[in-house]
C-alpha cells in the first residue's frame, strides 16, 4: 500500500526540518516514516478508547442508546 500526504510548502519544509533533527542516521527514511505513521495510529486508537470508556460511564447516554435499541455490553478483558 502506498499513502500520499499532500503538504503545503511551509508544512513540507517544517516536516523536513523536524525530520532532520529527530531521525536517527542509521534509520532509513522509509522506515522512519512508517514508524511515524504507526505511532500516530496507535495514539489515535488510545484516544478513541479513552473517549469510548468515558462515554460508557455516562448513564444518560447508555439509556438513550438502549431506548434506540442499542444494548451496550461491557467488554471483559482477559489477562
Amino acid at each position: 500500500m502506498k499513502l500520499t500526504i499532500k503538504l503545503s510548502k511551509d508544512e513540507a519544509q517544517g516536516f523536513k526540518n523536524w525530520t532532520s533533527v529527530v531521525k536517527p542516521d542509521q534509520v532509513a527514511e522509509e522506515d522512519f516514516l512508517k514508524q511515524i505513521f504507526f505511532n500516530g495510529i496507535e495514539h489515535l486508537n488510545d484516544k478513541l478508547q479513552k473517549i469510548s470508556e468515558e462515554v460508557m460511564k455516562d448513564a444518560a447516554l447508555k439509556e438513550k442508546l438502549a431506548a434506540s435499541g442499542i444494548n451496550i455490553q461491557p467488554v471483559i478483558e482477559t489477562p
